[in-house]
């Protein structure tokens, strides 16, 4: 099979790698996409760490999701670009009634896949201690993945799992999120 193409998009590093390896003598611009955090990465393992550090730098365009990703590539490739997660939230849908039903203590609130990369193990332990002087305090964690009953189990060692929320996946995250608390967010985005 023979391809005339002019540009190769590629996402997710297994793949980009790949792409890299096979694009490596032929005279195609390639712009590639990290879509994770790099540190929590399963290709952090020493043979596919060193091949994107390695072959990254043959790339035309890098293209990350935020600037603190962009950093850890900057040594990578001259041309690291961030483009964040497109979120279009309807104005109407922050009104609409909460799918689960909310506490009406403080109640920080977070979403994504519940998986080691996107460090939920660590906001548990923090949430932990935070709940020792902020005990009228509720987590809830919108999502799910493997790591559901770890993370449930963690709550139950640390004393704080009637405290945790685990609401799984919501068609609206965004009426929930619009009802956590100002002093919550003040103090979770520090």
């Amino acid at each position: 099979m023979q391809s005339n193409s002019d540009c190769v998009i590629s996402f997710i590093c297994s793949t980009n790698i790949l792409v890299l390896l096979a694009t490596r003598f032929i005279s195609c611009k390639v712009i590639i996409s990290e879509r994770n955090y790099p540190k929590y990465s399963k290709e952090n393992r020493n043979t596919w760490f060193w091949l994107r550090k390695t072959l990254y730098h043959f790339v035309g365009h890098l293209v990350v999701q935020t600037d603190s990703i962009r950093e850890i590539f900057r040594s990578c490739n001259r041309s690291v670009q961030v483009i964040p997660n497109p979120v279009e939230v309807d104005a109407k849908s922050l009104y609409n009634k909460p799918e689960i039903s909310l506490p009406a203590c403080n109640k920080p609130v977070t979403m994504g896949r519940l998986t080691t990369q996107k460090g939920f193990d660590l906001l548990v332990e923090v949430f932990a201690n935070l709940y020792r002087s902020h005990n009228d305090w509720n987590l809830i964690i919108l999502g799910d993945g493997a790591l559901k009953n770890e993370l449930k189990s963690r709550t139950k060692e640390l004393n704080i799992e009637h405290t945790v929320i685990f609401a799984g996946w919501v068609k609206n995250p965004f009426s929930i999120m619009s009802r956590s608390d100002k002093g919550a967010k003040k103090i979770c985005y520090r």
